[in-house]
């Protein structure tokens, strides 16, 4: 192998050869010239990675001692949920809801399908975490803190610190920071058996349940022992949000988180993709309507509930667990009045008729009786706020008010006579027993509710402007039947009875609208 030529040397004359350095000393450098901006960079990356470096020691040594200082409250500590009361105006009680339901059961005693079927649903790491996810607080931290999206723990030690050693959710990031390191401690000194057994028998199940012997019963009518493996896998499934996903409210919602917990259960070896296969969606039995909503007073009651749950942004599970004192605007005398008229209608009506009745205060709004029916737990379908019927001729005093803003006197006639057609048409309204009234004027007509002479002062005033009357008293703008044709002002249109309340009370008000109320205030526990 041959070797690469070397250059040639310059021979040497003796003579000795002295060369001069261009390179100025450091020291000079310094001096006469600025640093590059390469320099620069280079020396703020130094500063800002040493800096970076003390930050974090620092935060990791402040993050030791506050693990160290941590101490585990006792299970008596925990956060306990407590029924929510409801109250007439005057203070007295309507009724209670949401009287915790609670039976306790040792895990040893339940089948590993019922207790594994929770880790499957929740947390399918749980036996063998440390009792945190990183990634998971990360993510609650940023949609709870920056998004304002209230999100919870991940794994179910940190649920069950979040939830009944910490007591609510928390929103800021100390707090968050907190729970995960309480999580991380309970997961070193509590075995991982005891923070389930303590889990499972204090979560909420909906339906009034807490823990999954009180949910067997309420679901299926036994004890949580006797659950099969696709009884449990249902009541796991809806642990997220029980009063939302119940099977009886949210059938398909319910079956979806079914079958995501039994391929839970396939992950975490609980049992083989044969058995899943073979599971079918279990029959649950009827909700135990709690005796609070028995009676006319459900419909109250209800009404009142779904009012906290638009107005105040709570959920029904935070209502029946939060222990808030819930004041209506139901006047007690008024009430039994309202009741008192319904029971002494005439008997000749039809057997389907149904009755709904609502008293409203004019000047603020304010419900001061509702008649929804006679018994909610066997008709849950309030005949005040849900049903509908023709309006008839409770919808003229907005063809008067149309006719009145447009400079209609009332001691405009019309020819009332019966029947009348409409001109250049084959259409006919008639009145009340085809009854003639001749030429008279909008007092006596208003008084005899006289069919003809208001489809003419419609068509005078205008069939647009009557329907803008209506709506504007504060009758819904997407009521069925409601639009600017020339009988609208004969009642086609089908609002509820509330509408027509809140409509009549604008009148009673001198023309002052305002929304109609149930609720009256809300108040946290200690708030009162």
């Amino acid at each position: 192998m041959s070797k690469p030529p070397q250059q040639p040397r310059r021979p040497s004359t003796g003579a000795k050869v002295t060369r001069q350095s261009t390179k100025r000393p450091a020291s000079a450098a310094s001096e006469k010239e600025p640093r590059g901006w390469k320099g620069w960079l280079r020396l703020i990356g130094i500063w800002a990675l040493a800096a970076g470096l003390a930050v974090a020691v620092v935060g990791v040594a402040a993050l030791a001692i506050v693990y160290m200082r941590l101490e585990i409250p006792e299970p008596d500590d925990f956060a306990q949920a407590q029924s929510s009361t409801f109250y007439y105006a005057d203070g007295s009680t309507m009724g209670t809801l949401g009287v915790a339901n609670r039976e306790s059961v040792a895990l040893e005693d339940l089948p590993s399908h019922v207790y594994n079927a929770v880790v499957a649903a929740e947390d399918r790491t749980f036996w063998t975490n440390n009792g945190i996810s990183i990634t998971a607080t990360i993510r609650a931290l940023w949609y709870t803190v920056v998004l304002d999206q209230t999100q919870g723990g991940s794994t179910i030690t940190q649920q069950y610190v979040e939830r009944y050693y910490v007591g609510e959710t928390t929103t800021d990031i100390p707090g968050k920071i907190r729970e995960a390191l309480l999580a991380l401690k309970i997961d070193q000194e509590q075995s991982k058996d005891e923070i389930l057994e303590n889990y499972i028998n204090t979560i909420y199940f909906g339906r009034g349940a807490y823990g999954i012997q009180a949910a067997a019963h309420e679901y299926f009518d036994k004890d949580a022992a006797e659950l099969t493996i696709s009884e449990a896998a249902m009541i796991a499934g809806i642990i997220p949000a029980p009063s939302a996903w119940d099977p009886a409210i949210d059938p398909d919602q319910a079956e979806a988180r079914w079958n995501y917990v039994l391929g839970g259960m396939v992950e975490i070896e609980e049992i083989d993709q044969d058995t899943a296969d073979a599971q079918v969606f279990p029959e649950t039995i009827e909700p135990n309507t709690q005796n609070v909503f028995e009676g006319t007073q459900g419909y109250l009651i209800q009404a009142a509930i779904e009012e906290v749950e638009s107005s105040a942004g709570l959920t029904r599970e935070q209502i029946e667990t939060g222990g808030y004192l819930i004041t209506t605007t139901i006047v007690p005398e008024y009430q039994q009045s309202a009741e008192d008229a319904v029971a002494n209608m005439a008997d000749d009506h039809a057997d389907n008729l149904r009755v709904g009745s609502v008293v409203l205060d004019a000047q603020t709004g304010a419900i001061l009786a509702m008649y929804g029916g006679d018994d909610y737990l066997e008709i849950q379908r309030n005949a005040a706020t849900f049903d509908i019927a023709e309006a008839g001729s409770t919808f003229k005093p907005f063809g008067l008010v149309a006719g009145l803003e447009r400079g209609i006197a009332l001691t405009t006639e019309y020819n009332a006579d019966s029947p009348y057609t409409f001109p250049g048409t084959d259409e006919t309204v008639q009145n009340y027993g085809n009854t003639d009234y001749g030429w008279i004027d909008l007092v006596r007509a208003t008084r005899n509710s006289v069919n003809t002479a208001y489809v003419q002062l419609t068509q005078d005033a205008g069939t647009a402007a009557v329907m803008d009357v209506a709506i504007r008293a504060g009758v819904p703008e997407d009521t069925v039947g409601l639009n600017d044709n020339a009988v609208n002002v004969l009642g086609n249109a089908s609002p509820h009875v509330i509408d027509m309340a809140h409509a009549y009370s604008t009148f009673a008000d001198g023309g002052l609208e305002k929304e109609p109320f149930l609720v009256a205030s809300v108040s946290a526990p200690g708030e009162e």
